[in-house]
């Protein structure tokens, strides 16, 4: 029998499948070297990008926080001996300006007050709150103020008050220097109005 040789599509099929198939030829060094560089270069990107994400979701809010408090904080330097020897001169004080929404002055704090009365007046001061009258302005004097020195008698620094003599407003309080004896305070200017008072000490 006469051997046929195949035409058309038949005699590709037969020919393709006859020839070998080519292996992939390697990579030249230098250019995976390139290749896995980029990767991970991109790999570093995405990291990056990743993580300055997290960290603005974190601190926007602290930002927004900060600038919203900001005005409710001042700074008060030191100037003079009477509050030694609590503070010095020189001392920088950070202030809490707001204090009548969130920490009420009570007895023993440290406030910055400018006067708008007496011969004094204008004057900015820090000293200690002693007293502070109540609501119904009945409010009893103790026996001893609490000062930086230790406890005085109150009778003995405001006898007027202590002796029913002189009552100390509603709306008001009394302040003295913790350096008691080198010290403008309510001793000489009397009591201080709460519009007197610019701020509540929290630090130096």
């Amino acid at each position: 029998m006469d051997e046929r040789v195949p035409t058309g599509a038949a005699a590709a099929t037969t020919l393709s499948d006859s020839l070998p198939i080519a292996a992939a030829a390697p990579l030249d060094p230098v250019l995976e070297s390139r290749l896995v560089a980029v990767r991970a270069a991109e790999e570093r990107r995405g990291s990056l990008a990743a993580r300055i994400k997290r960290e603005r979701r974190v601190l926007l809010p602290i930002l927004g926080l900060c600038l919203l408090a900001l005005p409710n904080f001042g700074m008060a330097k030191v100037q003079g001996h009477s509050m030694e020897p609590t503070y010095t001169t020189g001392d920088s004080l950070v202030l809490l300006k707001t204090f009548r929404l969130f920490a009420p002055v009570k007895v023993g704090d440290i406030v910055i007050v400018k006067l708008k009365h007496g011969a004094n007046k204008g004057e900015e001061i820090v000293k200690r709150v002693v007293f502070v009258q109540n609501e119904k302005g009945n409010a009893l004097w103790p026996r001893y103020l609490e000062t930086g020195r230790g406890r005085v008698r109150a009778d003995s620094w405001f006898p007027e008050y202590t002796g029913g003599g002189a009552v100390v407003p509603i709306g008001s309080l009394m302040v003295m220097g913790d350096n008691t004896y080198n010290s403008l305070d309510s001793r000489d200017f009397g009591p201080v109005f709460d519009y007197e008072l610019l701020g509540k000490v929290l630090s130096r």
